[in-house]
């Protein structure tokens, strides 16, 4: 019912480190460059970004799972996605992917659920990683908490650029032979 090939599961293997690698990387040298730590406005452009070429790009079940998965690993030896070595990431990254592939999934991949989709993505996220974080006792998650309804709705905002960057690259990108390849 379910399955993936190789070739797709190397594909989104790949997307999820390019998400990670930009996600991460390239905040923090936005930190080094700026002296601020801004590697959350980038996350939300980025993860526009990506939303929107995973799920044109390969409209199936795992589209989300698989790249999240990766996400989440990478991420536990550094501060994105949690706290550094919180091997919970790892799970509620799988879990949200779970359910973003079965939101895609039961509204049949069009354009109005890549942005709502989003939107709940990111409160699940949210939601899930600091619920857990409160689970396991982490210090301060209380600080972090009281900021949610700002983050979350800031995050939104700030990631419908890369929803709308998403949408214009792809239509751009779509015919190429290349996108072609990897896209079935």
């Amino acid at each position: 019912m379910f399955s993936i090939s190789t070739k797709e599961l190397v594909y989104l293997s790949i997307m999820g480190a390019a998400w990670f690698v930009l996600d991460f990387i390239i905040g923090q040298w936005i930190n080094v460059v700026t002296g601020m730590y801004m590697i959350g406005f980038l996350a939300a452009i980025v993860s526009g970004f990506f939303g929107v070429i995973l799920v044109k790009s390969r409209p199936k079940f795992f589209t989300f799972t698989i790249p999240l998965f990766i996400f989440g690993v990478l991420a536990l030896p550094t501060g994105s996605a949690g706290p550094v070595g919180f091997w919970p990431k790892v799970a509620v990254e799988v879990i949200v992917g779970l359910i973003a592939d079965s939101w895609f999934k039961m509204t049949k991949y069009k354009n109005w659920s890549i942005i709502i989709g989003f939107y709940i993505i990111v409160a699940l996220l949210y939601g899930f990683m600091v619920g857990t974080m409160a689970l396991m006792g982490i210090p301060e998650v209380g600080k972090i908490a009281s900021v949610l309804p700002i983050a979350i709705p800031g995050f939104w905002v700030i990631g419908s650029i890369g929803l709308w960057l998403g949408f214009y690259i792809w239509r751009k990108i779509k015919d190429k032979a290349a996108v072609k390849q990897v896209t079935w």
